[in-house]
């Protein structure tokens, strides 16, 4: 990982290692999956330095979505449910009942306080019909 202090003229590592999906900012911190389900990382310097808290086999391995709540709670995809995180990702709980798929994404709406969830079925030797859970709406799981 590199960071930039000078709009891109110059860069300097910070982190070696990979993360995925889009960084998640909330106050002074953020945070940032690692890949194959690692665990997440945080940053409360602007990026200068970055301390990682492993997953313990919480967050899923093809997991590409972290979501802020408002709360500051952070959220994503574990092994069949959404998982979501009070302390930066050092400890994970379950929240709502199980899903019926692992899926590939994760979104949250404050405005309908739902997360939704999605899964991605495309074959080439098919016609590549939508199932009609290919997205949800979970309610009621971000209570805390």
């Amino acid at each position: 990982m590199y960071r930039t202090t000078d709009a891109g003229a110059t860069w300097s590592l910070v982190r070696s290692g990979g993360v995925v999906g889009a960084p998640v900012v909330v106050g002074d911190t953020i945070s940032w999956l690692m890949e194959s389900g690692g665990g997440v990382i945080s940053s409360t310097d602007g990026g200068s330095t970055w301390t990682e808290m492993p997953a313990n086999g919480w967050i899923y391995t093809y997991a590409y979505s972290l979501v802020g709540l408002p709360d500051g709670r952070l959220a994503t995809v574990g092994d069949g449910y959404v998982v979501v995180s009070a302390d930066g990702g050092a400890s994970w709980t379950t929240a709502g009942s199980p899903l019926p798929y692992t899926p590939h994404g994760l979104v949250y709406s404050s405005f309908r306080d739902a997360f939704y969830v999605w899964r991605f079925d495309c074959s080439f030797s098919t016609d590549n019909a939508i199932a009609p859970d290919a997205i949800m709406r979970l309610d009621g799981v971000t209570s805390g």
